[in-house]
């Protein structure tokens, strides 16, 4: 709480230090002290509300970071169940896996910025646009490769993502996909809403509902920096509380 005390009354300039440096009170000098007593007990009892206010809003917003999270874990699962059917979801548990692996950072918003209905449009924007270029993508991969086996698949989808994400962040290795740069496996989970999911991005998740059509799966390990990916044989049942499992991790 910042009080301004001069002796000097020059309106403007009063007025410029109170709008510039957000003053809580002006005081002229010569001082009463009784008054400067009461005035700095009110500062004093204002700047304990004010803590107690950011404390709250700070609580208020870890919580609606952690609801707009597990609103993505669930867009991702809806995909899953709307594009290649409700019972599968080895891809869902192997995207989660790997954005787990790299570590999900909580998307806060700029606050000065928007407010909640803001943030709720800007947030069904942003994963429609998601959900919209996934679903492109799955298509123009079941025609690109139709007909391959599980075998066939690791390879195709370790050279399709070399492809599409660039040599210097995905590399094919035998039959293991090596993903360097990690973090862009947890793009769609970490970023604001106010940055769009990358095509590269869409294109991962749709490799995965692909790979999984095919009948293939993958295994994520961490190793250094790099995230590696070798095949796996395909869960056949998942615990139908899976998903809040998830959640709950992130």
């Amino acid at each position: 709480m910042r009080i301004l005390t001069t002796a000097y009354s020059e309106i403007e300039h009063t007025v410029a230090a109170v709008n510039e440096g957000q003053i809580h009170r002006y005081i002229k000098k010569p001082w009463d002290i009784t008054s400067l007593r009461m005035e700095l007990k009110q500062a004093l009892e204002m700047a304990g509300l004010r803590k107690e206010r950011d404390q709250l809003l700070r609580e208020k917003l870890s919580v609606l970071q952690r609801q707009t999270i597990a609103s993505r874990i669930g867009l991702i699962r809806t995909l899953s169940a709307s594009l290649i059917g409700p019972e599968r979801f080895q891809p869902v548990d192997t995207y989660l896996a790997s954005a787990a692996l790299v570590g999900v950072q909580n998307p806060e918003p700029d606050w000065l910025l928007m407010d909640y209905a803001d943030l709720v449009a800007a947030e069904s924007r942003r994963s429609g646009t998601f959900g919209h270029a996934v679903a492109a993508k799955l298509a123009a991969l079941r025609t690109q490769f139709a007909g391959r086996g599980a075998g066939d698949a690791v390879v195709s989808l370790a050279e399709m993502l070399a492809a599409t994400q660039g040599a210097a962040n995905v590399r094919r290795d035998g039959d293991a996909l090596v993903w360097i740069q990690g973090a862009a496996l947890a793009e769609y989970l970490s970023e604001p809403v106010d940055k769009d999911v990358s095509e590269q991005h869409a294109t991962w998740l749709a490799g995965l509902l692909w790979l999984d059509e095919a009948g293939g799966a993958l295994k994520a390990v961490r190793e250094g920096d790099s995230i590696i990916y070798r095949p796996a044989d395909r869960t056949a049942e998942f615990a139908v509380d899976r998903l809040a499992v998830w959640i709950e991790q992130f």
